[in-house]
């Protein structure tokens, strides 16, 4: 019998397995993020889980999180950048319902993002919501923004 990752008990997707994802801090991650999101929604309709290894993920293109997806990083080892000249929202969920994040940071990028709305963290008309461990740093508005949420918990 060969090894099993705890990746594989736990039935998680790497994001890291699709190849327009580096972590390297170069480049813009969400555009591969956002597909293989949308891709692991279709496959796992019930709760996809979807894991971000350790790294800087650079983000140009706001991260939208489909329902029924609980996407997971490694705590402050994982981390969602807003690129310099982003001037976008880094992580966002809109018409959503049964979306988890946890064990990740947001760093808005402040110093280098001077227009736009710059928030770490939008969730519009979601309901069952849950973030758990997620810092969010240095943006240029609000870290976390609701709007109209449903059973959403922080």
């Amino acid at each position: 019998m060969g090894s099993v990752t705890i990746l594989d008990l736990l039935q998680a997707h790497n994001l890291l397995d699709f190849p327009s994802v580096t972590a390297s801090g170069n480049g813009d991650d969400g555009p591969g993020i956002n597909s293989y999101l949308v891709q692991i929604a279709a496959m796992d309709r019930a709760n996809g889980l979807a894991f971000l290894p350790p790294g800087t993920y650079r983000i140009a293109t706001p991260i939208v999180v489909p329902s029924n997806i609980t996407l997971v990083g490694f705590g402050g080892a994982t981390i969602l950048r807003l690129a310099n000249s982003g001037n976008v929202d880094v992580l966002q969920s809109s018409n959503t319902s049964h979306v988890r994040i946890r064990d990740l940071r947001i760093d808005g990028n402040r110093a280098n993002n001077t227009a736009g709305n710059g928030i770490g963290v939008f969730l519009d008309h979601v309901t069952d919501c849950w973030l758990e461990n997620v810092q969010v740093v240095s943006c240029r508005a609000d870290g976390f923004q609701l709007q109209e949420p449903v059973r959403v918990e922080l």
